[in-house]
């Protein structure tokens, strides 16, 4: 409910077609790509491994191995959630 599906298919440039509802990722969704980055002045084509991770507390032992080896992570909350705040303190 905090928008990182929509983030993550933004970034990858993917479409969901589940229309207007809300569905909740459950576990996790890999999305791959490429994208071209300028690198000091050089574009290099770069390939992107993107973990949708659910919020959901129920997934919360499988963190641990999703975060394990990652390069970078994203927290996105909406703070019109109540507790969203709260939540984030749990990663």
């Amino acid at each position: 409910q905090s928008g990182k599906t929509t983030i993550a298919n933004f970034l990858a440039d993917a479409t969901e077609t589940s229309g207007a509802s809300y569905h909740p990722t459950q576990g996790c969704r890999i999305l791959e790509f490429e994208n071209s980055v300028n690198v000091n002045g050089r574009s290099v084509n770069a390939e992107v491994e993107l973990w949708d991770v659910s919020g959901d507390q129920k997934f919360e032992s499988c963190w641990p191995a999703i975060a394990k080896d990652a390069n970078g992570v994203v927290f996105v909350m909406n703070p019109d959630h109540p507790n969203h705040d709260k939540q984030l303190e749990t990663w």
